[in-house]
């Protein structure tokens, strides 16, 4: 949430010439081509995150800040973050209400 990395910088970052299917045949790119190849490569780079990564993440885990933990984000399991929630719940539940039986409810 508080550092972001955009795909233009994550691209600026890698070396474009290890990406096989990017090379160019003859092994040496114009600068047109090497802009292109950047391009393609952003491209695909955005669809994986958009398409494949952050939906895996949304449907797996249950993704959250801390307040005890400045800057950190947390991921559970989504059946993990059931757990921790329902028990939460429960200890909510017991601290602040009352039970009563029926006939103190009358």
């Amino acid at each position: 949430r508080y550092q972001q990395m955009s795909v233009g910088m994550f691209v600026k970052k890698m070396k474009l010439s290890m990406v096989k299917w990017l090379k160019n045949q003859t092994g040496h790119a114009s600068l047109t081509d090497s802009l292109k190849q950047a391009e393609l490569f952003s491209t695909f780079i955005r669809w994986i995150m958009d398409e494949v990564i952050i939906p895996t993440l949304k449907t797996f885990f249950y993704i959250t800040e801390s307040s005890a933990h400045r800057n950190l984000i947390f991921y559970y399991r989504k059946p993990v973050w059931f757990e921790v929630t329902k028990l939460a719940l429960h200890f909510q539940e017991d601290s602040m209400l009352l039970h009563k039986t029926k006939e103190q409810a009358e």
